[in-house]
Formats: structure tokens, C-alpha cells, sequence
């Protein structure tokens, strides 16, 4: 069996620490911000964006999956702990062009991506 062409076993190690600084550190570090915030006010709302990935993975994207599988672990987690006063919110968009694929390296990678988004 042939390996897939994909981010994975391309060992793209910048790019999974871009992805996990950005997606989970940033989700981390925006409720760190804010958490004491909606304390002393007595009431906040998260709102993270997670994406289908998240729910759903598929050839090529499994770092960004597992990224975003994490937003929605944190999310749910946070949301059992704030309590009622807060307010936690998940919004998971779909699969959509937003320049990412002209910056993968393989041309095949970005034929598969174009090709799954249409």
C-alpha cells in the first residue's frame, strides 16, 4: 500500500507547530484573557471556532483535525467548568477557500484539497 501524499508523512514540522501555536495555543491563551474578565463581571461568552474538521477527519488534513478536534475538547471542557454564568460557544464552518491550498507543497496536495472543497 502506497502512502498518501499529505502534510503527514511529508514531516512539515514548522507547519504543525504554526497549526498547533495558532489553533490551539490561541484558543488557550484568548481564555486566558479573558477568563478573569468574565469573572469579576460575573458573566462572558467564549465563542472558538473549531471547524468540520474537527468533527470529521480526511486524507490531508489530519493535523489540522486533530487541532481542531482539540478546539472542541477545550471548548466543552471549559464549558463544564465555567459554570452558568458563562457562556461558551463552537462554531465549525465547513471546508472553504481561504488561500491555504496555494501554499501547500506538493501540487498534488493542492489538486486533492481544490478538489475536496468543490
Amino acid at each position: 500500500m502506497a502512502l498518501v501524499e499529505d502534510p503527514t508523512n511529508d514531516l512539515r514540522i514548522k507547519e504543525w507547530e504554526d497549526m498547533v501555536d495558532i489553533d490551539i495555543k490561541g484558543v488557550l491563551y484568548g481564555i486566558a484573557a479573558a477568563l478573569p474578565v468574565f469573572r469579576k463581571q460575573g458573566f462572558g461568552h467564549f465563542v472558538n471556532t473549531a471547524s468540520t474538521a474537527g468533527h470529521k477527519t480526511v486524507p490531508n488534513h489530519a493535523v489540522y483535525s486533530g487541532t481542531k478536534f482539540t478546539v472542541r475538547a477545550i471548548s466543552e471542557g471549559l464549558r463544564e467548568e465555567a459554570g452558568e454564568k458563562l457562556r461558551v460557544t463552537i462554531i465549525s464552518p465547513g471546508f472553504r477557500s481561504d488561500g491555504f491550498c496555494g501554499n501547500c507543497g506538493k501540487s498534488g496536495v493542492r489538486a486533492q484539497l481544490a478538489e475536496s472543497r468543490d
